[in-house]
């Protein structure tokens, strides 16, 4: 017998009294009023009508102020600061057994297409009319993909399939949306101006610029299943970027992207220190030598990590329930773990959570927090892997076998479909080793294999350390690329640790020391050198 998943209600507010969380009742009256509309009147002749709708605004407030060399860019505080509202629509005709998602006529036309989506007014007629046009275009473009579908299992005899959808208990959660505030402007202009002056001290460097900014996103979500959420997320955070030009001509551009709590004057020291570092790897990457191939461990430092993991994990570990592909019988994009629960993907003593309703880390909001999905079910915090080993995956409605139930992983993709996918994740070792641990770590592994040197890749893209075993020393090179990378590397790691840090603000993962890094030098040519030097 099925178990009975309760209907819940998530009520998260700053007050303790939940019941003083309070919806916006113009933005969720125009959804649920152009919903209804949609529901009962949109209709071609002799065609199916929509079924289910699924409506997102998503408000969002900016600002940002940027220096370049010391220069304040000239912004206008207005422009900057302006309000947007979007408007995003997922539609289905049909029924649960078989609607229009699902299914690509092309494989070459795969996660091409785009969901219909509008720019609305902030006001009741505007968002209105938004996803009136929204719900228009989709309504058609669903009813073709219904024929598509259909003809396509015509000619594959496919009889016997699963439902399109398994209906998940639909939850709802609001809470209050805050006021924008915009920040103290000319306090943040002469912060930003100082910290970019810094540059002029680095004779070698072409440009070096510094954006600081604040961002609020208001999320409405309404289904026609009585999904329901109103959440708001604030973002602080300093981009870096530089650019030179090495001795030998080869154009060199190195950027650091700083989350911060706020505007605080501890947290703009502790962005500057950050600026401090990256300037003095700069310099010693200026004239460093161009390096040679190489074959042996790299210490990968959090952020690298974090791309390490994304490429070779976490992109497999979303598209959980395969589409139907009209050209090929194949979807590409599926997660090729689906049927591999129990097997082995890396190295035993790491535990990789995923939380979606995991909302800060640090204090840094999280990106991908969110207590419904996009198809109005409750997330749910997942182990995907334990020791090593796959635990389970990403679902949503779309079933990947009968009786499947979703987890509340479903997220609206460019193709104006929903598919699963990671949220949150934090990699977790059994053992903890400190920094210098894993650097001690990763010298013995160099002289166990006899090698002069090893690397550490550090968090820019392009910050490559050549650290030496006979004493330790640290230099900088350039040049080196990765190849010949497969999703083996993972189970070649021999020690997770360090302070964890947060990578592009959904991933939170430490250090990782890889057994076998092929490493070749970059194909690249050197630039033209100025004619003459630069300005003074």
């Amino acid at each position: 017998m099925k178990k009975l998943i309760a209907f819940v209600i998530f009520c998260c507010v700053t007050s303790p009294l939940c019941a003083k969380a309070v919806e916006n009742e113009m933005i969720f009256r125009a959804m649920q009023d152009e919903m209804k509309r949609t529901l009962t009147e949109l209709r071609l002749p002799n065609e199916v009508k929509p079924y289910y709708v699924a409506y997102r605004l998503q408000v969002q407030n900016a600002f940002s102020r940027k220096a370049s060399l010391g220069v304040l860019y000239p912004f206008s505080a207005e422009e900057i600061s302006a309000p947007s509202l979007s408007a995003s629509i997922l539609l289905k005709v049909g029924n649960d057994q078989e609607n229009n998602t699902g299914f690509v006529e092309t494989h070459y036309g795969y996660g091409l297409a785009t969901k219909a989506s509008s720019t609305a007014a902030n006001s009741y007629e505007g968002i209105r009319q938004a996803l009136w046009l929204a719900s228009n275009e989709e309504y058609l473009t669903a009813i073709e993909q219904l024929k598509q579908k259909r003809a396509y299992k015509r000619k594959k005899n496919m009889k016997e399939t699963l439902p399109d959808v398994i209906p998940s208990a639909q939850g709802t959660f609001i809470r209050d949306i805050p006021d924008w505030q915009l920040p103290e402007a000319t306090y943040l202009e002469d912060w930003v101006k100082k910290v970019s002056s810094w540059g002029k001290e680095k004779s070698f460097l072409e440009d070096f610029s510094v954006v600081i900014g604040q961002g609020q996103t208001d999320n409405y979500y309404l289904n026609s299943r009585g999904g329901k959420s109103q959440v708001s997320q604030q973002l602080y955070w300093v981009r870096i970027a530089a650019e030179f030009r090495q001795p030998d001509g080869y154009q060199e551009l190195e950027g650091q992207r700083i989350y911060l709590r706020n505007f605080s004057k501890e947290e703009l020291q502790r962005a500057e220190q950050k600026i401090h570092d990256f300037l003095d790897a700069l310099q010693k990457l200026y004239g460093a030598k161009e390096a040679e191939a190489y074959l042996g461990p790299v210490l990968y430092k959090p952020a690298p990590a974090a791309r390490l993991l994304s490429n070779w994990l976490l992109d497999d570990l979303q598209n959980t329930a395969p589409f139907l592909v009209g050209d090929s019988d194949e979807d590409t994009f599926a997660s090729p773990w689906r049927k591999k629960i129990g097997r082995r993907l890396i190295s035993p003593g790491i535990t990789i959570y995923d939380r979606p309703q995991e909302e800060f880390y640090e204090g840094i909001a999280l990106a991908l927090f969110n207590k419904i999905d996009w198809e109005g079910v409750p997330t749910e915090d997942l182990v995907l892997v334990a020791d090593g080993r796959l635990q389970t995956l990403p679902f949503s409605q779309r079933p990947l076998k009968k009786g499947h139930q979703s987890n509340g992983h479903a997220v609206l993709t460019e193709m104006g479909d929903v598919r699963e996918s990671p949220t949150n994740v934090f990699v977790e070792p059994t053992q903890i080793f400190s920094d210098a641990e894993m650097e001690a770590k990763l010298l013995a592994r160099c002289k166990e294999l006899n090698l002069e040197y090893c690397y550490i890749k550090q968090s820019a893209p392009n910050l490559l350390e050549r650290i030496y075993t006979k004493d330790g020393h640290k230099e900088y090179v350039v040049g080196l690329k990765e190849v010949n990378m497969s999703a083996r590397v993972l189970r070649d790691i021999l020690a997770v640790g360090g302070k964890p840090e947060l990578y592009d603000r959904h991933i939170v993962i430490p250090s990782m020391l890889v057994d076998e890094v092929e490493l070749e030098p970059q194909d690249r040519k050197p630039g033209r050198k100025p004619l003459i030097p630069k300005p003074e």
